[in-house]
């Protein structure tokens, strides 16, 4: 209803590699993302954290992600967990970690964070997952090196 009220088609959802609305509200339930109004104008607001893993000269890729439903979607993208308001982007990147590769890194320390070379970007765009619904990223970007 909050996006029809602020004017998001909804044909698009749930096409494609669109995501449908009932993903919307559970990443917002799950505190994945948030909706604000700024200037009259509804965003989706997300925290990734991008986890560049190096293995020697390599960088790990994440190919493709099924959805829910079933269908697979390209991604050709690095590892990407979502930020939780109330956790650390060191805390979200071991936690992707965690659920990605199932490794974890508080019981098996394989890869280090290298939080020298940490990133922060904020960039605001149309979002492939919900179209028609502007999303703004707050980016965390941190590479991680394999130990062994």
């Amino acid at each position: 209803k909050v996006l029809v009220k602020h004017h998001i088609a909804l044909e698009g959802f749930g096409v494609g590699s669109a995501k449908h609305t009932h993903e919307l509200q559970h990443e917002i339930e799950v505190h994945d993302c948030s909706l604000q109004l700024v200037e009259s104008t509804l965003e989706r607001v997300v925290e990734p954290v991008v986890v560049r893993i190096y293995y020697g000269p390599h960088i790990l890729v994440n190919t493709e992600q099924q959805l829910e439903d079933g269908r697979v979607r390209p991604r050709n993208q690095l590892l990407v967990e979502k930020k939780h308001p109330e956790e650390s982007w060191e805390s979200a990147a071991i936690r992707g970690i965690k659920e990605e590769l199932h490794i974890d890194l508080n019981v098996h320390p394989v890869m280090a964070l290298l939080r020298k070379d940490y990133e922060f970007l904020e960039e605001t765009r149309n979002s492939p997952s919900y179209p028609g619904l502007v999303c703004r990223y707050r980016l965390h970007y941190v590479p991680c090196q394999v130990l062994c």
